[in-house]
């Protein structure tokens, strides 16, 4: 088997939300979902903006060439108290992450100018607030 970027990319997505599934049991801790996918997301050439407006929201932006169109992407965090994530939000914080990667991945390839912005968003289920 060869293992290959895109390969080591999805593996790295899918531990990525499984470790924030069995870790989130709370509403109140996204500390750790903000310096996971900020730490991802600044490896994968992203200039990120960690504590952006909240404590825990976090801001992933990356440009390439000159003009083109700015494409918006949300990475919800959220997890119910003592439930966790029922709701999936695991899944969307790494499903919006991996769509920015892709993006990223095809404007580099086909030399496509525009600017991507990833935004992780915590707490709208919990704390009824979201950016």
């Amino acid at each position: 088997m060869q293992i290959t970027r895109n390969s080591c990319l999805r593996n790295c997505a899918l531990l990525a939300s499984w470790i924030l599934h069995v870790t989130l049991k709370s509403g109140a801790i996204y500390s750790y979902a903000h310096d996971l996918l900020t730490s991802f997301m600044s490896k994968q050439g992203f200039e990120v903006t960690k504590k952006y407006l909240l404590e825990t929201a976090w801001s992933a932006v990356f440009t390439h060439g000159q003009g083109g169109r700015t494409i918006g992407i949300n990475s919800e965090m959220d997890a119910l108290p003592s439930i966790g994530h029922a709701c999936g939000h695991n899944l969307i914080a790494i499903a919006g992450v991996a769509v920015a990667v892709g993006i990223k991945a095809a404007m580099e390839k086909w030399d496509i100018p525009g600017k991507i912005i990833l935004l992780g968003t915590p707490g709208d289920i919990v704390c009824s607030y979201s950016v």
